[in-house]
């Protein structure tokens, strides 16, 4: 228990229920999946809902590699550093693609004679195995940038809050004004530097070490309270004007869905969490469950899916949009649990 309570010291609490929170919103809109597919319903509209506030959970996850990983320096080298990257993320990816792959010409979802060496690598590059994996593309650029979004963290110059507004700019808002204006937007104008989901990890980073006072954080959480209704508002007004699923708010880089992400990341940090640090045995729980989202993340789709065929649930219920998120979470971080206490095993569910 002691070596527990040195080792808590060095961990901060918000990091770690920003990413059970995190883990649970998205499998809060995996199984809220139906506000895909427009009907003028009930059902519709309570999970275009659940997609609003549950939205800001990949981002997120981007916000807190730059927030714990940018200053990886003081710790170890670049070499290290990348090394553990492959360890975590790029061993499991890849054994729960082809676990998937196994899984899915088991199933006849994917035809066993048309698979060609070609078509596989195909399949895993484009993460078309399973379509929640196109998370860890992006996240490995993100990685790759990380070593030079160190070195400019280490000077005494803006650099990184330069970056961060350039890519707010040209990625978030002016591809957003052309869209309205019903005109293409020139994708050169894209900042280089925080192209993608770059822009999220010095977010997340800058947003770790900024002092921001009352009146600023208030301003941020009224800006991402209005990111999420205009979203909302933006998606169902124009999606019942038209017949169609409108999606001119939607996208992780997009300024709703930004201005969200920055709120909830904010209020996560600054919320006075003494209680629960204080508790041993309830910060103990907290390490234990986050130490599994990255597997939760791996597994919930399979889970979610033998789990529906097995209750025969109806996708547009209100149980399985609900109780179902309770149930797939659970179920995931048990299993994942498991196999992390074995050692062949837990190094797909680092």
């Amino acid at each position: 228990m002691e070596k527990f309570i040195e080792e808590e010291k060095k961990r901060i609490i918000y990091y770690d229920l920003l990413n059970v929170v995190a883990c649970i919103s998205v499998i809060a809109m995996h199984c809220n999946g139906i506000v895909h597919s427009y009907a003028n319903t009930i059902e519709w509209k309570e999970s275009l809902v659940v997609e609003v506030i549950a939205y800001w959970a990949v981002p997120i996850f981007f916000m807190l590699s730059g927030a714990t990983l940018i200053e990886y320096r003081a710790k170890y080298t670049t070499r290290t550093f990348l090394k553990k990257r492959v360890e975590k993320t790029l061993i499991p990816f890849v054994a729960w693609s082809f676990l998937m792959l196994l899984y899915k010409c088991f199933n006849g979802v994917i035809s066993y004679n048309a698979l060609s060496v070609k078509e596989v690598f195909s399949r895993f590059i484009n993460c078309s195995i399973e379509n929640v994996y196109w998370f860890f593309v992006p996240l490995f650029a993100v990685y790759l940038c990380i070593p030079v979004l160190s070195s400019l963290s280490q000077g005494k110059n803006n650099c990184l809050e330069y970056m961060a507004i350039m890519g707010i700019v040209t990625i978030s808002i002016l591809p957003f004004l052309c869209n309205i204006m019903g005109i293409p937007y020139n994708s050169a104008f894209t900042f280089p530097m925080t192209g993608g989901y770059v822009l999220y990890a010095i977010l997340g980073y800058l947003l770790s070490k900024v002092e921001l006072t009352s009146k600023k954080r208030i301003m941020i959480y009224l800006m991402g309270a209005a990111g999420a209704i205009a979203r909302y508002c933006g998606t169902y007004f124009g999606t019942i004007t038209t017949g169609e699923l409108n999606k001119v708010f939607w996208g992780y880089l997009n300024w709703p869905c930004l201005l969200l992400s920055v709120g909830v990341f904010v209020w996560f940090r600054y919320h006075d969490w003494t209680f629960l640090e204080n508790n041993v045995w309830i910060r103990k729980i907290i390490t234990e469950v986050a130490s599994a989202s990255f597997g939760v993340y791996l597994i919930h789709i399979l889970v979610m899916n033998i789990l529906r065929d097995l209750l025969d649930a109806n996708i547009y219920g209100w149980k399985w949009r609900t109780i179902g998120i309770a149930l797939v979470y659970f179920i995931s971080l048990c299993v994942v649990k498991v196999m992390q206490k074995i050692p062949i095993l837990r190094r797909i569910v680092p």
